[in-house]
């Protein structure tokens, strides 16, 4: 009885740690702006290796994607224009371009639609900005992912800005 026992702990145990599902430590909706070429939400913050779930909700009449990116603005303009070099590929690939710097993303979603990306947070505390690669909305449709141990004060700082 025992040995039936531990058999069906090992077993309960094993089968547990081979489901692979992680438990989202942040569930993140990003809609956005109807004719605006803006992200509904321009900043959130998450815990340094959270587990990560963004979900684009695209309510608008143009076709959007979302792009997760560690640097500054010349990385923002390098991929952009790596996305728009893409040309006729560019659909195919989402408008998303193959670069270091990025870190997630979600490729082209259409009008009423939703699209989902689940990743690890980066381990080291900052800002992570993200944008959209669809020609010409780079400029004006971006937004940051704040790494930070205590993601609402990083929020509450930022919409004080």
């Amino acid at each position: 009885m025992k040995r039936a026992t531990l058999y069906l702990a090992f077993f309960l145990l094993g089968s547990l740690l081979l489901s692979g599902k992680k438990k989202i430590d942040h569930d993140i909706v990003i809609g956005t702006l109807h004719g605006q070429l803006r992200y509904a939400t321009e900043a959130f913050a998450v815990k340094p290796s959270a587990w990560i779930r963004v979900t684009l909700d695209n309510t608008d009449e143009m076709v959007h994607n979302w792009l997760l990116a560690k640097g500054g603005k010349e990385d923002l303009a390098r991929i952009a224009e790596e996305a728009l070099k893409l040309g006729a590929e560019g659909m195919k690939k989402g408008f998303i371009p193959e670069d270091d710097a990025i870190l997630a993303s979600i490729g082209l979603v259409q009008p009423g639609k939703k699209g989902t990306v689940t990743f690890t947070a980066p381990k080291e505390t900052g800002d992570y900005p993200y944008l959209c690669t669809f020609p010409g909305h780079s400029l004006t449709m971006r937004g940051v992912m704040k790494v930070s141990e205590d993601p609402e004060n990083a929020i509450a700082q930022a919409n004080k800005i």
